[in-house]
């Protein structure tokens, strides 16, 4: 957790030392983070096995903003869940129902973006957004037994994003904001370990999968 407080105070600086002779705004809002394909597959002489982690949160977020760089922080609750689905010879469809296992989490994103402004209209700029996010888990409980994990953070993860966002001047002061992106996260050593710990690893190849999914952020802002 003070790690956790030294980041967002670093970025925090970050984003005020740049701000110095650039528009700055402020805002709040919500947003959708999902992540599919986290996790580990085995491959072996039979076939081909996904141990998978797909993670989907909804949550409300503040951003800092100054011409070409953004700084957000959100904060979520969401549903993790592991499954496992089992492929035949050439990676045939699964040749039995996958398996599930299911935890509620809640968690802190903290993302930084550069981008590029485009005025399209005299009350709409377009712009391409590019940076890394940090999504640190604070709290897993499996769902089904209704204990909670011991280190939840070791589930966190760090990722890029890319994408495209726009804001839709409401007044000369209050503004519309919103964004798509595409994220790719990287698999963890928690997510690694857990997923792992379902499979026999002996005489096993095991390769980690990386994360894919969509960021959709939409809020108010407004020009200091």
């Amino acid at each position: 957790m003070k790690k956790t407080v030294v980041l967002i105070v670093i970025l925090i600086f970050a984003a005020t030392t740049l701000s110095a002779q650039m528009n700055m705004s402020a805002g709040f809002g919500g947003y959708f983070d999902g992540s599919f394909r986290n996790g580990v597959r085995q491959v072996d002489n039979s076939g081909e096995v996904h141990r998978q982690m797909r993670n989907l949160t909804f949550g409300g977020f503040a951003f800092f903003d100054v011409t070409y760089a953004e700084l957000d922080i959100g904060f979520g609750y969401g549903e993790v869940n592991a499954f496992k689905i089992t492929y035949g010879p050439s990676n045939k469809p699964p040749n039995k129902q996958p398996e599930y296992y299911f935890d509620d989490f809640m968690q802190l994103n903290i993302s930084l973006l550069g981008k590029y402004p485009i005025e399209v209209a005299p009350t709409v700029s377009i712009y391409p957004l590019i940076g890394f996010n940090y999504n640190i888990v604070m709290n897993s409980v499996n769902k089904h037994t209704g204990v909670k994990r011991e280190k939840a953070g070791s589930f966190s993860q760090v990722g890029f994003q890319g994408g495209l966002g726009g804001d839709i001047n409401m007044t000369d002061a209050f503004f519309l904001r919103i964004q798509g992106l595409a994220q790719i996260r990287f698999t963890t050593g928690g997510t690694y370990d857990y997923c792992a710990s379902y499979m026999d690893e002996d005489g096993n190849v095991i390769k980690k999968n990386l994360g894919v999914g969509p960021v959709i952020k939409a809020g108010i802002g407004m020009r200091l």
